[in-house]
């Protein structure tokens, strides 16, 4: 009995063993890690000839930042090739020339205020928002109630190895590490833009029936009403106004202070669209307005009955609003959340990804203030982007998008030949 016992307990001192007990000796010289040595950002410049770059950094207050407020800060520089620069008229005369302000806010505008996290970016179905280090202290992002100052934007997507940036392909994605911050070399000169979308618009003679018919609108909606009108069809009559949405607002106590209080994308339709809709003018088309004008600022309803109380409109509103606001007219004054982004570039123009997307969500009571989502499909026809209503009226054929990305100050413009008109309009 002894016997069993004890070669019971030697059985359990050997199942209770540690592995390391039976791990073999190490031998020979431990090695250690050692990171991979990164090179100077200066050094990276020179190898890859990128030398108009390095003069505009050399001319800039960057490099004093680089070594002071912002050494070890996540940084990453695009850095446009020689090519590039000289395409956009920057030779090395001329960027030897310009005043550091100027240097800074081309160095600033090709410098993104963070590492690209290139696992999340491939991840990602759209584009990634990228803040870069240029801002405009003059111009405020907001309004006169709460604002900061105008930062400017780039949105990087990736796609079969290359890089775009706000829409277009621009490179090679291929991430160097320098010491000083990543590097991403780009087939591209990067230009900041310099006007907002109603100041591009107004540039394009393309254009001009649309701008004419929103104007008569805002101006039909910004005029005086008497003292007996009800305060709050007064405050929806005015906020009607679309102008403001796509330029440049000034706060009325203080207009030294303008701001950008609205970023979206617009598909605007050229005076071809008109016409091939029916309006040879835009004085036809504004004319659709008088039959309805004493219905405009009102609450209107479901087919099922349930009060919806939609943004106040004309009746060529429920077509303009499709091309200026993604159909905010549409969305529920008084419910829902609030509203998300509608800044989208060509390549982020899909129904994979835009066909089910939430712009408005619904409030407590669905049935009066619903959900809203993306009101377009898009499709791809001999590389040109179509686009058309989800409601379009029977027979509508989709519009052509005959300029994309133009990059504005509040968002990216589409020039479209078709009008988007809604079903039973």
């Amino acid at each position: 009995m002894n016997r069993i016992i004890a070669l019971l307990l030697l059985l359990i001192a050997v199942v209770s063993c540690k592995q390391e007990e039976y791990m073999p000796e190490p031998y020979g010289e431990k090695v250690p890690y050692v990171e991979k040595d990164k090179k100077s950002l200066d050094a990276l410049l020179m190898d890859s000839k990128s030398h108009l770059f390095k003069i505009a950094l050399d001319g800039s207050t960057v490099r004093t930042l680089l070594d002071k407020e912002w050494k070890n800060l996540p940084l990453t520089f695009l850095v446009p090739s020689d090519a590039a620069f000289t395409a956009a008229g920057m030779t090395q005369e001329k960027l030897k020339n310009m005043s550091t302000a100027a240097l800074d806010s081309i160095v600033l505008y090709h410098v993104l205020a963070d590492k690209i996290d290139s696992a999340n970016v491939h991840a990602t179905y759209g584009s990634v928002r990228l803040k870069s280090k240029l801002e405009d202290k003059e111009l405020r992002q907001g309004n006169q109630y709460a604002s900061s100052a105008y930062s400017y934007y780039h949105y990087l997507a990736i796609t079969a190895k290359k890089i775009l940036l706000n829409g277009k392909t621009v490179g090679d994605y291929r991430i160097e590490n320098a010491v000083e911050a990543d590097v991403i070399f780009i087939d591209t000169f990067l230009k900041k833009p310099e006007k907002t979308l109603w100041q591009t618009m107004k540039t394009d003679s393309r254009l001009s029936m649309f701008l004419e018919i929103v104007e008569a609108n805002d101006d039909s909606y910004a005029q005086s009403f008497s003292l007996d009108e009800d305060p709050w069809f007064v405050y929806n009559m005015e906020e009607a106004v679309m102008k403001n949405q796509l330029d440049l607002s000034v706060d009325p106590y203080n207009p030294g202070a303008t701001y950008i209080s609205h970023q979206t994308s617009v598909f605007a339709p050229t005076n071809e669209a008109f016409i091939k809709a029916g309006y040879e003018t835009a004085a036809e088309f504004i004319r659709l307005n008088d039959a309805h004008w004493k219905y405009r600022g009102q609450y209107l309803r479901f087919s099922d009955g349930a009060p919806y109380n939609y943004r106040t409109f004309h009746k060529n509103d429920s077509v303009l609003t499709y091309h200026h606001g993604w159909g905010q007219r549409y969305y529920p004054t008084d419910g829902g959340g609030s509203g998300f982004s509608t800044v989208f570039f060509s390549n982020d123009l899909t129904n994979e990804y835009l066909g089910d997307y939430i712009l408005q969500m619904e409030s407590y009571d669905p049935n009066s203030q619903p959900r809203m989502t993306c009101p377009y499909r898009f499709s791809r026809e001999n590389g040109q982007l179509k686009i058309s209503l989800k409601n379009a009226r029977k027979g509508s054929e989709p519009a052509t998008v005959v300029e994309q990305d133009i990059l504005t100050l509040n968002g990216p413009l589409y020039l479209v030949d078709r009008l988007f008109i809604p079903n039973k309009f």
